[in-house]
């Protein structure tokens, strides 16, 4: 009985330890309100350069949406960003925001 508790246990660590900051980014600003297609594309231009402790801003950020999922406009998540006080972040989301505009 223990043993298939470790096990288990063991598992779910294993499992949540799978979680790419890609990944944790685009849930997040699909939280936030971003459609999957711009959540994604932006997540794939930002996560790389995020550390962890904006990716931390930015998942307490979509625990505060107003359940507008796929409603929110990149201007409208930039200018939630802007509120922020977080500079290096709005620089990132911005650009990728534009890139993103012109590929979706």
């Amino acid at each position: 009985m223990r043993l298939s508790i470790l096990v288990t246990g063991l598992c779910l660590l294993t499992l949540s330890a799978c979680s790419t900051p890609e990944s944790r980014v685009r849930s997040s600003l699909i939280k936030i309100g971003l459609p999957n297609a711009t959540a994604s594309c932006m997540a794939d231009n930002v996560a790389s350069k995020l550390n962890s402790d904006q990716i931390r801003t930015l998942s307490r950020m979509s625990g505060m949406s107003e359940g507008r999922i796929g409603s929110m406009s990149i201007a409208e998540f930039t200018r939630m960003l802007a509120r922020s006080d977080n500079a290096e972040m709005l620089a990132l989301f911005a650009r990728a925001g534009v890139a993103c505009a012109v590929l979706i």
